[in-house]
């Protein structure tokens, strides 16, 4: 079989900076977020305690889930809860 090759000159993307996460500045509810990880391949969006107590938003507000995460470290992790939030990427 015949072998099939790549010169740089066939590539299209003439950089490696295409693999880079995509980061944007934007808004949660009417709070700015510097930094939105974007990732169109995710099935979930997941934010940290902290960025829950920055959006001034109450832990009472999550909904409880028997969703499990798999694939970070190897085995399950469970969420503390579940919301619905508005977000905007760039400005109000």
């Amino acid at each position: 079989m015949p072998n099939i090759v790549f010169t740089p000159q066939d590539m299209l993307i003439k950089t490696n900076l295409h693999d880079r996460p995509l980061y944007y500045t934007g808004y949660i509810g009417d709070v700015k977020v510097d930094r939105m990880h974007i990732d169109p391949g995710s099935s979930i969006s997941i934010i940290s305690k902290g960025l829950l107590h920055h959006l001034r938003i109450p832990m009472h507000r999550l909904t409880p889930t028997s969703t499990a995460i798999s694939g970070f470290n190897s085995g399950r992790s469970y969420p503390i809860g579940k919301i619905r939030l508005k977000c905007q990427i760039g400005d109000l």
